[in-house]
């Protein structure tokens, strides 16, 4: 006895579809993944950058009260800081301005900028006021190491510019 085939079904259309679909799901799972490394990248781009600036606003601040010690006319200056003194890639900036008041007080405020010329420069200020303990004394001796450090305000500005 002869037995009749059934034609084979043909189903490839929908395998493909299949394959598509999960092709497509696959696409979308690793672009999730790309956005979200490109994001920690850029944060750990600007964490980097904050601490670089903090950092140098601290060395801002170091700078002026050695000059202080040496020179008591000493009122600040503008630094640029190069990559190779950083140890890194890109330079900065620190601007150290020294404020006297009619008392014995002096401010020293330290502002920094790193990166420079790249499009998300990060800003820090920190100020630092020092008193003189015997102004008299120290003016007849010439010493500037009678100042001591008595308050130290910190402002922050973390400004980021485009």
């Amino acid at each position: 006895m002869m037995r009749v085939h059934d034609p084979p079904v043909q189903r490839r259309g929908a395998v493909l579809i299949a394959v598509i679909v999960c092709l497509s799901i696959i696409m979308l799972v690793l672009a999730a993944i790309a956005s979200r490394t490109l994001l920690v990248r850029r944060q750990l781009r600007q964490e980097h950058a904050l601490q670089q600036a903090e950092l140098l606003c601290v060395f801002g601040l170091q700078v002026a009260e050695r000059k202080l010690a040496e020179n008591e006319s000493y009122s600040g200056e503008v630094r640029q800081v190069t990559p190779k003194e950083l140890g890194g890639e890109s330079a900065g900036k620190i601007s150290i301005i020294v404020e006297r008041d009619e008392g014995h007080a002096v401010t020293i405020r330290a502002s920094a900028t790193y990166p420079l010329e790249e499009q998300m420069e990060t800003n820090c200020v920190r100020v630092k006021q020092l008193i003189q303990k015997n102004p008299v004394a120290a003016s007849r001796r010439g010493e500037a190491s009678d100042r001591q450090s008595t308050a130290t305000k910190i402002e922050e500005s973390n400004a980021q510019e485009n």
